[in-house]
């Protein structure tokens, strides 16, 4: 039972980190979340997890990738309907 847990654990953890980063722009419409490698990483990067399940490695650097990561969290918010 113990080995279980453990087990689950670590393969629960993110534990990805970017070695090469992709060398285009992803459109923001295409990303649907994202998490920053771990600091034990040998580069920094940022995984965007895209809408069809796939997985790239971005350079947070990059202007893009700070423009989606900015719009990943503060969502735009919707105009409520006016009182009928």
């Amino acid at each position: 039972m113990y080995i279980f847990r453990v087990a689950v654990y670590i393969f629960n953890r993110p534990e990805e980190c970017c070695f090469t980063y992709f060398p285009g722009k992803l459109k923001m419409e295409l990303v649907a979340g994202y998490v920053e490698t771990r600091g034990d990483c040998s580069k920094p990067g940022i995984i965007f997890y895209t809408r069809s399940g796939t997985e790239v490695c971005v350079d947070p650097k990059e202007e893009w990738v700070q423009e989606i990561k900015k719009k990943l969290d503060h969502p735009p918010h919707q105009k409520k309907p006016p009182h009928q």
